[in-house]
Formats: C-alpha cells, sequence, structure tokens
C-alpha cells in the first residue's frame, strides 16, 4: 500500500500583504525574437544590462523577467514608480518601447525550490489594465490613491513621476535629461516601422504636451489648487 501523501501547501502561513504591482510588456519584442533570433540575444542581453541598474536604485522593488514581461512589485509607490521611469528610459535606449499596467491590491508569493508561486488581486488588475492599454506607456490603475502631493502644479512636467494625459494616470517616460533624445530616438522608430506610426505618433504627442507650459495633472486637482 503506498503511503499517503503529505499535501503540498507553499502558502501555509504566509500572509497576503498590500502591494503594488506592475506588469509590463516590451511592445514588438515577440516578433523580432521569431526574426531573427540570434541577432536578439545581443539586443536582450543589452536591455538585461540596463535593467540591471534597477537593483542598484530600487532596492525595494522585486523585479522578474520572463523573456518580454517584466514583474514589478513594491510596498512603496514612490520607489516602484521611479524604478519604472528609469526602465521606460533605458529600454527605449535599446529602440524598444514598453506598455504595461499598475495594480494594488492583496498579494501572496512563494519562491521554494526554484518554482516561484504567485497569487495576487494587484497582479490581476495589471494585467487587466496592460490589455485595455492602447498605446506604449504604464497607467496606473483609477483605484489607487494617489496622494495630491503628486499633483502640485508648480514644477515643470519634466520633473513630475507620473501624469494625467488623454484621461489617463500613466508613468512618465521623460525626465530632465531624457527628452529631446527619446523624441528622436521614436521619430527614427516611426521611419524604420511606419505601421505601427499611431503608437509613435501617440508618444510624440505625450512629448509635445511635456514640452508644454500646461501641468499635466487631473482637471479636479486644479481646482482643487484654486487655479
Amino acid at each position: 500500500m503506498d503511503k499517503e501523501r503529505t499535501p503540498y501547501r507553499p502558502f501555509l502561513g504566509i500572509l497576503p500583504e498590500l502591494k503594488y504591482v506592475a506588469f509590463i510588456d516590451i511592445l514588438g519584442f515577440k516578433n523580432s525574437v521569431q526574426n531573427n533570433f540570434d541577432k536578439m540575444i545581443t539586443v536582450y542581453q543589452s536591455i538585461l544590462n540596463h535593467w540591471n541598474w534597477h537593483y542598484a536604485y530600487s532596492p525595494n522593488v522585486s523585479l522578474r523577467i520572463y523573456s518580454d514581461s517584466l514583474l514589478l512589485c513594491s510596498s512603496d509607490f514612490v520607489e516602484l514608480i521611479s524604478s519604472i521611469v528609469n526602465l521606460c528610459m533605458v529600454t527605449l535606449w535599446d529602440n524598444f518601447m514598453v506598455r504595461g499596467g499598475i495594480g494594488y491590491g492583496k498579494h501572496m508569493e512563494v519562491v521554494e525550490s526554484g518554482n516561484y508561486y504567485t497569487l495576487s488581486h494587484a497582479l490581476i488588475e495589471a494585467v487587466q489594465i496592460e490589455k485595455t492599454i492602447m498605446y506604449p506607456c504604464v497607467a496606473i490603475s483609477p483605484k489607487i490613491n494617489i496622494d495630491i502631493g503628486w499633483w502640485d502644479p508648480r514644477p515643470s512636467n519634466f520633473l513630475r513621476k507620473i501624469l494625467y494625459f488623454e484621461d489617463v494616470i500613466i508613468v512618465n517616460p521623460f525626465n530632465m535629461a531624457w527628452g529631446y533624445s527619446a523624441r528622436s530616438r521614436v521619430l527614427m522608430l516611426l521611419e524604420q516601422f511606419p505601421e505601427y506610426k499611431e503608437k509613435y505618433h501617440w508618444f510624440l504627442r505625450l512629448y509635445e504636451a511635456v514640452t508644454s507650459d500646461e501641468p499635466l495633472i487631473p482637471h479636479w486637482v486644479i481646482e482643487q489648487y484654486g487655479h
């Protein structure tokens, strides 16, 4: 008679935590891999080299990479956003753009014997958002309560970590050192891949909005500040 097998319960004793989770895809990466796998090994290693900066600057944000998909998780909203700002920039250095979503909620994860188990309301929300976003940006769930301090109308849009653009709250892919160069890179991609012109034109519209004097913040915040 076979010995009764002990039930495997990896979540036993693990309590769910409230986490911010980002699910991000690299746009066009799958097709590039299918068309020229050997060449993409070199490109991929360049991307991974840039992403590796994440660990030095955002130690409280876990990052897992599955081919062209990234899963970031943290209890710290500020640090998660800062990490994604950096990832948007360094990925565009290698001529790729990203699209994703950020959710918030109960999250459990266990790593055991090389296996990774996740049960996450926040991840489900992030994936659902990513599926609805049509353009190259990382959108933040409207369910997340963002402190009004993020929406001070006085700073330049380049100094903002998040933006309100075309009725969506997104992570700012630009910064003071990465604005015109990002625009130039996307113009180059538009010339090379005109079949994806809609997403490139959207990004260029975003750049023009960021360079304007109009703060990219929600209208209800402007009203609250009395402007």
